[in-house]
């Protein structure tokens, strides 16, 4: 399969624009960053309007099955780059600002699948080496990672198929993802039913620490601090990440060396113990069952 330079795919990249305060009662939606989900997604909760020259909205206004790619942003574990899928169907006109620029694909490539190309350079960190720092922010050097990038490139039907295989997973995904929010609310409002609410103890509940629920014969353990590398047939580890809902997710648990995993015995799973973040996603919680001694 060809590989072909992400440049040559593109028909127009059209930088961002940022206006003005609105003063004449025009403004046009102007779509930031802060409108990027991780996922892919605009989130358009909160959209600024500005007053841009009409000339500009006409040459740089936004059309279905553009791709809108984050020139500066990121931060400490996260690279410059998220890209995001254009897929307003409205005669209302939007424009993105002056830290994001528009690639709109030419007819080599399926927008979708060109969207999701680049998707997945950024999950995979692709973009890491075209960004450096200036002023606390980071910056993608745009030129350079259109040139020298490359996505696989099938022809058009295939092309199609992938990008429909690659929305039906997504959408899956979205609804499990509801799922266990939907689950999660349902929990806290049974909890308060029951036990009624922790701070204020309406209930007159006796209130223990911690530590004196531990069973005695054993302390808080904390998890393996350097995994090392992903290794095919090793032992799995459970993170933050795999947490789902209240329960742990088996299905991309990273392996890490026996030879590491020896060294903390005392983080070894057996069953019933209760997880709880302390980096990142702090006091999310997730409880190991007994099917994860059996991993």
């Amino acid at each position: 399969m060809k590989e072909v330079a992400i440049t040559d795919l593109v028909a127009d990249k059209i930088s961002g624009e940022w206006g003005v305060e609105p003063s004449n009662g025009s403004a046009t939606k102007v779509l930031r960053t802060t409108n990027f989900t991780n996922e892919g997604r605009l989130n358009l909760e909160s959209v600024v309007e500005r007053e841009i020259e009409k000339s500009l909205i006409e040459r740089k206004h936004l059309k279905f099955g553009d791709t809108i790619i984050e020139k500066s942003g990121g931060g400490p574990k996260q690279p410059v780059g998220r890209v995001v899928f254009y897929d307003i169907k409205s005669d209302e006109r939007y424009l993105s600002n002056n830290f994001t620029a528009i690639l709109r694909p030419n007819e080599k490539v399926f927008p979708k699948y060109f969207f999701y190309a680049l998707f997945f350079k950024h999950l995979s960190q692709g973009t890491l080496r075209y960004q450096n720092k200036t002023t606390g922010i980071l910056n993608l050097k745009l030129e350079r990672y259109l040139e020298e990038e490359k996505i696989k490139l099938p022809d058009l039907k295939i092309q199609q198929k992938i990008a429909s295989i690659l929305e039906q997973a997504d959408a899956a995904r979205q609804k499990r993802k509801q799922a266990n929010q939907l689950t999660e609310q349902f929990l806290q409002s049974v909890f308060i039913e029951m036990f009624g609410d922790p701070v204020r103890n309406e209930k007159g509940l006796v209130i223990s620490e911690l530590k004196d629920v531990v069973r005695k014969d054993d302390k808080v353990n904390y998890g393996v601090v350097q995994p090392g590398d992903d290794v095919a047939n090793g032992v799995p580890l459970i993170r933050v990440g795999d947490f789902n809902g209240m329960k742990i997710s088996k299905e991309n648990l990273k392996r890490i060396a026996p030879e590491i995993e020896s060294q903390y015995k005392r983080s070894r799973i057996v069953g019933d113990e209760i997880f709880v973040a302390c980096v990142g996603s702090i006091g999310k919680v997730a409880l190991a069952d007994e099917s994860l001694k059996r991993i």
